[in-house]
Formats: structure tokens, C-alpha cells, sequence
């Protein structure tokens, strides 16, 4: 998320789970854990993403992410 919000910057590949990023177990007087989130990581415009990350290049599973940011690296060079 470091990189989202930069200028000329572009996400390939499929929309992530939007997984917690922050969680605590915190243990219970039977024995149990209780696991809960406690924090998001923010990109650099203050914006979780609680929903996952959605790329600017949507690249479907049976194709290669890393070939389709080739292609359009060559594109703006």
C-alpha cells in the first residue's frame, strides 16, 4: 500500500482479500484466545482498504501479472 497514490504508478493482478492487518489474541480465563483486529494499514492518503485492493490492471489468474507490467512499462518509456 506504500506505493498507492503515487503518480505513474499502477497495480496489476487481481483484487486482493483485504485481510486485517493488525490482530491481538488475547487470552480468556478458560483457556480460550479471542482473536480480534485492531488495526488497518493506511495508504499514504490516509485510506484503508478494508474491502481489498482492486488494481488499476485487472490480469486474470491464468495470466502472468509480471508480463502485463512489462507491457505497459514499455509503453510509457
Amino acid at each position: 500500500m506504500a506505493f498507492r497514490g503515487r503518480p505513474a504508478t499502477r497495480f496489476f493482478g487481481q483484487t486482493t482479500a483485504g485481510r486485517a492487518t493488525s490482530n491481538h489474541a488475547f487470552p480468556l480465563p478458560d483457556g480460550g484466545v479471542l482473536r480480534l483486529t485492531t488495526g488497518a494499514m493506511l495508504d499514504r492518503d490516509g485510506e484503508a482498504y478494508p474491502r481489498g485492493i482492486t488494481p488499476e490492471i485487472l490480469v486474470p489468474g491464468d495470466r502472468d501479472a509480471i508480463e502485463a507490467a512489462a507491457v505497459w512499462l514499455r509503453s510509457i518509456l
